[in-house]
C-alpha cells in the first residue's frame, strides 16, 4: 500500500513538472509571435500587444514578456503603465539589466531624474551586462544637464572604455572639459573626433 502511494506522488510530481513545461513553452511561443509582430516591415502594436499578455497570463514570471509589454506601453506614451511593465520583470529577475536601464529611460522622461539615475545604477549592479556604456551614457547626460560635469566627465570615461572611437561620446567629452575650463583636452577630444569622422569619409 506504501508502495502504491509513492507510485502514485511521484506520478503527480512528474505531471506537474510536465505541465509547469508546456506553460513556459506556450507562454514562449506567444511571446515570439509578438516580437514577430513588432519586428515585421509594419509593426504592429496591437497584435504584439495581445500576445505579450498571453504569454504573460500563461506564465506570469516570463520577464521578457513583461519587458515587452512595458515597451509596448512606451511606444504609446503610457509611462505608468511602462513603469509597471519594467518593475514586474525586475521582480522576477533583480540582475535584467536591460529592464533597469529601459526603466530609466521612461523615468528620464518623465523628469524624474532622481529615479532615472537609480535605475542606470541598478542596471550596473550586473557585471554580466554585456551593455553597460548604454546606462553609463545615459547617466553621462543627465549628469551633464544638471551641470554635475565632473560625475558626467566620469560616466562618459566608463561609455569610452567601451567604444573608443565613438565620434559622439568624444565630442561630448570635449564638450564636458569646456564646461570645466579645461580648453585644452577639450581642443584635444574635438580634434580626435573630427580626424575620425575624416577618416570615416575617405574610407568609404
Amino acid at each position: 500500500m506504501l508502495c502504491f502511494c509513492l507510485i502514485v506522488l511521484l506520478a503527480g510530481c512528474g505531471f506537474s513538472e510536465s505541465s509547469i513545461k508546456k506553460k513556459e513553452q506556450e507562454s514562449e511561443a506567444n511571446y515570439k509571435l509578438g516580437i514577430a509582430y513588432l519586428n515585421d516591415s509594419s509593426p504592429n502594436l496591437q497584435k504584439a500587444y495581445i500576445e505579450f499578455l498571453k504569454a504573460i497570463e500563461t506564465d506570469s514570471k516570463n520577464k521578457e514578456a513583461h519587458y515587452a509589454l512595458g515597451h509596448i506601453y512606451a511606444q504609446r506614451q503610457d509611462y505608468a503603465n511602462a513603469i509597471l511593465a519594467f518593475k514586474k520583470a525586475i521582480s522576477i529577475d533583480p540582475n535584467y539589466s536591460e529592464a533597469h536601464n529601459y526603466l530609466g529611460k521612461i523615468y528620464e522622461t518623465s523628469g524624474k531624474d532622481a529615479e532615472a539615475i537609480l535605475a542606470y545604477q541598478g542596471a550596473l549592479q550586473n557585471l554580466q551586462y554585456a551593455t553597460p556604456q548604454l546606462p553609463h551614457w545615459n547617466l553621462a547626460l543627465i549628469y551633464f544637464r544638471q551641470k554635475q560635469y565632473d560625475k558626467a566627465l566620469d560616466e562618459l570615461q566608463e561609455v569610452r572604455k567601451f567604444e573608443p572611437e565613438n565620434g559622439v561620446v568624444l565630442n561630448k567629452i570635449g564638450e564636458t572639459y569646456m564646461q570645466l575650463g579645461e580648453s585644452d583636452k577639450a581642443r584635444s577630444f574635438f580634434k580626435e573626433a573630427a580626424d575620425m569622422s575624416q577618416n570615416i569619409e575617405t574610407a568609404k
